[in-house]
């Protein structure tokens, strides 16, 4: 995750492994996926002044995909389509160090998603295939946490913007109702800068705060247990 300036340059950037389980609900070519991840990650930025800052970022992501296929195959190449909405909280508490302060945000956001999944190989009864998606947030706010200032938890609305899903995904018969599947996948997603918002009480009345422009590159590598009934 980086957050950049209305110039382009980098204000903040968070990097890290984040472990995380995924349950799965599928049938009729249609797909419910529930997802959580927690852990900690590197954060590389600045103070309010611009200071350099260091610390470490405790992050939980929960996130609800819905996905539709449609069938249209040909050969050789075996191709189908899908149509997919996602639901997205991420909850960011950047951590105290350093005698600087700490600070909570929440983000929520939609976003709608179009691609195909093709079949690259087929031996048996196990397949590789090849998974391409365009995407698009949309409805994205940001609460920030600035009780401990008593200036309360002011809510931004973010810009929509374009991403990207890329994935290979191995499935494997293990027997002739399960399946052991491994994904490679890569995400990325943009929200544009957020509405001004005036503070009006507390420590931070006055001030005005936004959301600057950011952009989210998520790797994830997972195995999958199916049972089918």
């Amino acid at each position: 995750y980086e957050e950049y300036d209305d110039a382009g340059s980098s204000l903040n950037r968070e990097t890290g492994l984040i472990p995380g389980i995924s349950f799965n609900l599928t049938g009729n070519n249609n797909l419910l996926r529930f997802q959580l991840f927690d852990g900690n990650v590197n954060y590389d930025g600045q103070t309010q002044l611009g200071t350099p800052h260091q610390t470490t970022t405790d992050e939980t992501i929960y996130r609800l995909d819905y996905r539709h296929t449609l069938s249209n195959g040909f050969s050789p190449v075996k191709t189908n389509y899908y149509l997919g909405i996602n639901y997205q909280i991420w909850d960011r508490s950047i951590l105290p160090n350093n005698g600087v302060s700490g600070l909570f945000e929440q983000y929520r956001w939609w976003s709608a998603e179009v691609g195909l999944i093709s079949t690259l190989q087929q031996y048996n009864n196990d397949t590789l295939n090849f998974e391409l998606g365009l995407s698009y947030t949309f409805n994205g706010t940001i609460l920030v946490d600035l009780t401990p200032f008593g200036s309360g938890e002011p809510v931004l609305d973010l810009g929509d913007r374009p991403g990207a899903r890329v994935a290979f995904v191995y499935q494997k018969m293990l027997s002739t109702n399960q399946t052991l599947t491994f994904t490679l996948e890569h995400r990325h997603w943009e929200f544009g800068k957020s509405n001004l918002e005036t503070i009006t009480t507390g420590a931070w009345a006055g001030s005005t705060i936004l959301e600057p422009e950011s952009r989210s590159d998520h790797t994830l590598f997972s195995m999958t247990l199916s049972s089918y009934f």
